[in-house]
């Protein structure tokens, strides 16, 4: 098993394990200021994984094909110089490619900022998969890593 799949199963059983999302969002949203850790912690209470990224296309559960076209919403911190990393799995969270989704409007802002990418894909083995939505963390610090897993089924 690779260091990519071994990171990947201890981040979901994680979240998987994380009842509270206001403690996921505090452990996970963690910023180093402490003018954003005020604003975090104001968030954090209400905040869902919905509250911070939105994805329009694909929806859960949908039938996708190569080239498959992503878009959606998320807000700006979700982001790194206008962009963040997708992932697409098979059913055994076998990696099948990866890209960047790009912001396509301005991304320095907490407001919802709208986004797009485009993944090329071969025919996967198995019927079912995961689109896998990472939000940008340059400083490489675990703590502060989350994503959204949208399931999905291959045509």
């Amino acid at each position: 098993m690779s260091l990519r799949s071994i990171t990947l199963l201890i981040i979901f059983a994680s979240f998987l394990s994380c009842n509270n999302s206001e403690k996921r969002k505090e452990k996970k949203l963690a910023p180093s200021s402490s003018e954003e850790v005020s604003i975090v912690i104001q968030k954090s209470k209400n905040d869902t994984l919905n509250d911070l990224i939105q994805i329009t296309q694909p929806l859960p559960g949908q039938n996708i094909k190569s080239p498959l076209n992503i878009e959606g919403i998320a807000k700006g911190y979700w982001f790194f110089e206008a962009s963040f990393r997708v992932e697409l799995t098979d059913e055994n969270y076998q990696l099948i490619t990866e890209s960047n989704a790009t912001a396509t409007k301005e991304w320095m802002t907490e407001d919802w900022v709208p986004f797009t990418g485009t993944l090329q894909f071969p025919k996967p083995k198995t019927k079912n998969g995961y689109l896998i939505f990472y939000k940008a963390n340059p400083s490489g610090m675990l703590e502060k890593e989350m994503s959204d897993t949208l399931k999905i089924r291959f045509q």
